[in-house]
């Protein structure tokens, strides 16, 4: 054998070898390019389906603004045909109030004609007998029983002798419902000096003590109006500071019975724009926390007063302040009270 039939063999075996060499990489190369290729339509498919969903969101949102906006026109026509339904069931309780009055006022054994000191009076027994003891008893079974008489003028109405100036407003304060600070105002009004009695059409000539005399003949429950009549609303008051040892000048705002504190409150408006708040009992001297103090041991001032500032501590509330830290004494020679 020579050498080139030895040589033959050794290249095809070296040529075979070259092949099974280079078999594994190109195998590994189209399984990496066929698992590209399904990523990537894989990652096709997820754009398309996030793209989907995306069109899916915006349908929801909007539907969603479609069902707010719906549900507010709801809500607003619900409220609507409430208010109406409300409206409806006012006028409805109105026009059955209204009969109600009509027939109660048409009743003839409940009408009644008062003559008060010669001015003819036409009302129903229930509107002034339900705030004067006086007429429940002249209008009850009991006073004809117990064989009282009532007088009455040519015409038949009852005769009453008293003012008839004091009973419109007794009679116009019943009709109303006969609410106490309605009569507190009434009363804080009749002076005639002020403003507020002007705007009310009270008569000057009216007399408080004569009022309030007429409430107690008419059995009329006053307690709770009784102040001084100086405190109107409109006046002016000189308050004496005791911590300040000045009198300072204040107007009248307010003039209430508080239920809650069971006694009148008066707001004080002083000159220089200081707004206090007092309890009318702690305000007068005559009553307030100091009053105990015998007469004797307080100096005499060239300029008394009844109302005292007695300080924060017993009652006094500062509303608002004005430019200073106290009010300015209206009398600088006021002050040697103590």
């Amino acid at each position: 054998m020579n050498l080139e039939e030895q040589k033959e063999p050794d290249a095809s075996e070296s040529k075979k070898g070259r092949i099974s060499w280079r078999a594994p990489h190109t195998t590994n190369f189209c399984a990496y390019r066929e698992t590209l290729r399904l990523n990537f339509d894989s990652l096709k498919a997820i754009t398309k389906l996030r793209d989907e969903n995306i069109k899916i969101e915006q349908i929801i949102h909007q539907q969603l603004i479609k069902l707010d906006k719906e549900r507010e026109e709801f809500t607003k026509e619900q409220e609507d045909q409430k208010e109406q339904y409300e409206d409806c069931n006012r006028r409805l309780d109105m026009r059955v109030s209204a009969i109600e009055n009509a027939i109660r006022d048409c009743s003839e054994d409940k009408m009644v004609s008062l003559n008060i000191g010669g001015e003819v009076f036409l009302t129903l027994k229930s509107t002034i007998s339900n705030v004067s003891p006086f007429f429940a008893n002249l209008f009850s079974d009991d006073w004809g029983d117990a064989g009282r008489k009532t007088i009455r003028d040519k015409d038949g109405n009852i005769f009453i002798d008293r003012s008839p100036l004091y009973f419109r407003y007794i009679l116009d304060w019943s009709r109303n419902g006969a609410d106490p600070q309605e009569l507190i105002d009434i009363v804080q009004a009749i002076p005639g000096h002020t403003e507020w009695a002007d705007q009310t059409g009270l008569s000057s000539k009216l007399s408080l003590k004569t009022f309030m005399k007429t409430l107690e003949y008419y059995g009329i429950d006053h307690e709770f109006c009784n102040f001084d009549p100086e405190l109107v609303i409109g006046n002016k008051l000189d308050i004496y500071w005791r911590g300040d040892k000045c009198t300072y000048k204040g107007i009248i705002k307010e003039l209430y019975f508080d239920k809650e504190e069971e006694g009148f409150i008066i707001i004080i408006k002083y000159e220089d724009n200081h707004v206090w708040k007092y309890k009318v009992k702690q305000l007068a001297k005559t009553t307030g926390p100091y009053s105990h103090i015998p007469l004797s041991t307080k100096k005499k001032s060239s300029k008394k007063t009844k109302w005292w500032h007695y300080g924060e501590d017993k009652g006094g509330i500062q509303i608002s302040s004005g430019t200073n830290v106290n009010p300015s004494p209206s009398d600088p020679s006021s002050n040697s009270e103590t």
